[in-house]
């Protein structure tokens, strides 16, 4: 059976590339009686996820309590144009 390192290290994996059939096999074994790494491979997916909405420009993809109001918004852009370039 696969360690919680090697399971860690395919999940990360299966962002870039598909993983073999043993591999996935495998990592479905580990995951059946591992709370943790079922918690740490349902992490991320959450953030892929995440990531995919906010790349894409999914203007629901914070609720309205995740989102900066207009004002600090603001401060932050002007922030930035003030900020002299290194």
């Amino acid at each position: 059976m696969l360690s919680c390192k090697d399971v860690a290290h395919l999940a990360s994996q299966t962002l870039d590339a598909p993983l073999t059939c043993r591999q996935r096999w495998g990592m479905r074994l580990h995951l059946l009686f591992c709370r943790l790494c079922r918690r740490y491979v349902g992490h991320l997916r959450f953030l892929e996820r995440a990531f995919k909405r906010v790349r894409h420009g999914d203007p629901e993809c914070f609720s309205p309590r995740e989102r900066l109001p207009e004002q600090a918004r603001e401060r932050i852009r002007r922030a930035l144009q003030d900020r002299k370039p290194s």
